[in-house]
């Protein structure tokens, strides 16, 4: 017979065993969570941003105040998400929270405050706003009606960038620039494209540099019977070596990207359609204009070239480098989604160095500058049947 105590005895023993095992299940359970935790720790914030804040704010603990502090901060589409400092509740049980932003360091705070006051006004909230210092942080309180509801603080943060935003560059009228200032240029390794046209082509050190792997040409060319004679680029004869003339024409800009044609009434279409050929030979692309297709477009797009938007290349050749600045930061941090654009600029009104530092200081705040040549690779900028 076994007694009571033997068998109490084993139970206990069993059971001593059995919490061992726990714990050391526990213990292995927290070592591989830490391990991907910092394995995969981006990728857990992001999925715990996204759910958290659609699950808690929108439809959760409030749909006012909390839900109108995380849309603002996620409008602007930045590299690093909202974070709940603290969270608390007031006498009558509402919830009053501080919540930081993370804040592209080169931009300023300015951007954040007038897009939370202005979402603000639209929910019927008050929203009052206060910069410590130049680039120090920003905070704003927000109230529905007597009552604090939450505070919201934006911290400038070199590791933080906007994200999403792609931003081509070309050029007007770059031949009017001295030869230091085209090197320059050149030199600062910032992706551009440039308006070529055939009075004028680069040769020697202008040339060399030119043929840089992020520079870009964009060629345009007429069509006059009468303009084509006058340039020597067809003789005033019935029959012209038309695929002769074409490969010497295109092999003159370096990195040549696309092509554009100036329309004209006596337009030589023969020449349009040898050019046509040969720029498909070197994949080169062509820019679409038009509204509505012409016979010039038709022959390009049976050569099978690759078309190009001319409605994505905003035309900013009359502003001030000022005016660019405004107006390019402005559209670009209040992009509502990512996209791509490109922009047209007159690079002879604008210092060569302030262009530059314009160029670098985009770089800083996030902006992706476009290769002209790979506009080709981005579907926003194809036009794939007209």
């Amino acid at each position: 017979m076994i007694s009571n105590d033997r068998i109490s005895r084993k139970q206990r023993l069993r059971a001593l065993s059995d919490n061992k095992a726990k714990i050391a299940l526990i213990l292995a359970l927290i070592l591989i969570l830490l391990v991907i935790g910092k394995t995969y720790k981006a990728q857990f914030e992001i999925l715990l941003s996204n759910r958290l804040f659609n699950n808690i704010f929108e439809g959760g603990i409030s749909k006012d105040v909390d839900s109108l502090v995380i849309k603002t901060s996620r409008s602007f589409i930045m590299s690093s998400i909202p974070k709940i400092d603290t969270v608390s509740h007031d006498s009558a049980g509402i919830v009053f929270m501080r919540i930081s932003q993370a804040w592209p360091f080169e931009l300023p705070l300015v951007f954040f405050a007038q897009r939370l006051q202005e979402m603000s006004r639209i929910s019927g909230i008050d929203c009052n706003c206060v910069q410590f210092g130049d680039s120090d942080s920003l905070v704003c309180g927000l109230l529905s009606g007597d009552r604090p509801r939450a505070k919201v603080v934006a911290i400038p943060d070199r590791k933080t960038i906007l994200e999403g935003r792609f931003l081509g560059i070309i050029f007007e009228n770059i031949y009017e620039l001295g030869n230091q200032d085209i090197i320059k240029i050149v030199e600062s390794k910032i992706p551009f494209g440039y308006l070529a046209d055939i009075d004028v082509y680069p040769a020697g050190e202008i040339r060399r540099q030119l043929h840089s792997d992020w520079v870009s040409a964009i060629l345009t060319i007429p069509t006059s019977r009468e303009d084509l004679i006058k340039h020597d680029l067809i003789r005033n004869e019935y029959k012209s070596d038309y695929r002769d003339i074409s490969i010497d024409l295109l092999n003159r800009y370096p990195n040549l990207a696309f092509i554009r044609f100036k329309r004209s009434d006596d337009a030589d279409y023969s020449f349009v359609e040898a050019l046509t050929d040969r720029a498909k030979e070197k994949k080169v692309g062509y820019i679409y204009e038009n509204s509505a297709p012409d016979r010039i477009d038709s022959l390009a797009f049976s050569a099978g070239l690759t078309f190009i938007t001319h409605d994505k290349i905003l035309n900013y050749s009359d502003k001030s480098l000022t005016e660019i600045q405004i107006d390019l930061i402005a559209g670009l941090v209040h992009l509502g989604d990512p996209g791509k654009t490109a922009i047209k600029v007159d690079i002879s009104r604008i210092k060569a160095r302030r262009m530059i530092d314009l160029m670098k200081y985009l770089k800083k705040i996030g902006i992706d500058i476009l290769y002209i040549n790979e506009l080709t690779d981005h579907q926003e900028f194809i036009i794939e049947d007209l």
